[in-house]
């Protein structure tokens, strides 16, 4: 009863704002297809009022392998409907943190993270008439604000056109990631995201925008690069109206072999999720862009066929923090063997 009534309450849209989805679903591409490994859910209590339900497929406390709750957000907008205030719980793992923003003249200048009531992370938004043009961020080193990282805007007209991503290291601003939007007429077609790689820009990912007839965003596809060519990767699908949120259990094995993480990009921590058809040993390992290996965060372990997820938090084999960056996961077994990529943002 307890766990039909939490059900009731996540999926009871009592007030959707107009124009928002009910619900957003994520879908990895493996041989032979889409598979759906995440949803978000949305409630709208008010005016005023958002929360968002984190869902992955999982095994329950009774054993059940269905939806479950890996995260809620929820947050607070002003009459201007911009959020001033947020609160994530990472269920299950005691994780929350709180952002307070704060708004001058309707604009966003200033962003605050808590972790556990102590002010950690601070953004700064600079603005050009209505245009953002640079956000920049700080975090708190236990004396005083040092510099993180930063990233500017470029536009054409009323256009954002560029993104360029800088991180702070030992004093000076280095490239980190760019991303480059192009349009179709006045509306965002796709973009497409670089890495700064030693001395020059290389391909990351290209991003595709699909609206339906209202002009609202339906889906958007991903493509990774890999070395060669952009291959489809994964999406997301939104979905607007009565019975977008209908969830239904899935307790089946998987049929296939496949490998995802999320979020993705991540900051402090990232989800490695791997479905197996059959039991494996199973290893997974982190590598950096060098191909050295980084972290082991499964070893040789016997598991059973199912979907299983584990938890990065971004650090070594001595537990020592990483720098911003692409990483890679990969996942042996007796039978599969695929290399994914993350990418950490501080």
């Amino acid at each position: 009863m307890k766990k039909l009534l939490m059900i009731v309450f996540i999926f009871s849209v009592l007030c959707r704002a107009e124009g928002q989805p009910d619900s957003t679903h994520y879908y990895a591409f493996d041989d032979p297809g889409w598979h759906l490994y995440q949803r978000l859910i949305y409630e709208y209590p008010s005016e005023f009022e958002t929360q968002q339900t984190m869902l992955i497929m999982g095994y329950d406390e009774y054993g059940e392998y269905e939806w479950i709750i890996a995260g809620i957000q929820s947050w607070i907008r002003n009459e201007y409907g911009d959020p001033v205030s947020y609160t994530v719980d990472y269920s299950g793992y005691g994780l929350t943190h709180d952002i307070t923003n704060t708004y001058e003249d309707g604009k966003l200048v200033e962003a605050l993270t808590s972790f556990s009531g102590i002010s950690t992370i601070r953004d700064t938004y600079t603005w050009d008439g209505d245009l953002l043009v640079q956000v920049f961020t700080e975090v708190w080193n236990g004396v005083g604000w040092e510099n993180d990282s930063k990233i500017t805007h470029s536009y054409s007209g009323n256009k954002l056109i560029q993104s360029l991503t800088e991180n702070w290291d030992e004093g000076d601003w280095l490239y980190f990631l760019r991303i480059t939007n192009t349009y179709d007429g006045d509306r965002l077609d796709h973009w497409i995201g670089e890495e700064w790689i030693v001395d020059d820009w290389g391909n990351l990912g290209k991003y595709y925008l699909i609206y339906d007839e209202q002009g609202r965003q339906k889906e958007q596809h991903n493509h990774d690069w890999d070395g060669v060519e952009f291959s489809l990767a994964s999406k997301l699908v939104h979905f607007y109206g009565d019975g977008a949120t209908d969830i239904k259990k899935n307790d089946k094995i998987p049929e296939n072999f496949s490998l995802t993480n999320y979020p993705n990009p991540f900051n402090p921590s990232t989800k490695i999720c791997f479905e197996l058809p059959n039991d494996e040993v199973v290893t997974l390992q982190i590598f950096d862009m060098k191909g050295i290996l980084v972290n082991t965060i499964v070893s040789n372990q016997k598991m059973a066929a199912g979907r299983h997820t584990v938890e990065w938090n971004a650090t070594d084999m001595n537990n020592t923090k990483l720098p911003s960056g692409v990483y890679l996961y990969s996942i042996v077994t007796g039978n599969f063997q695929q290399t994914k990529r993350c990418l950490l943002i501080k």
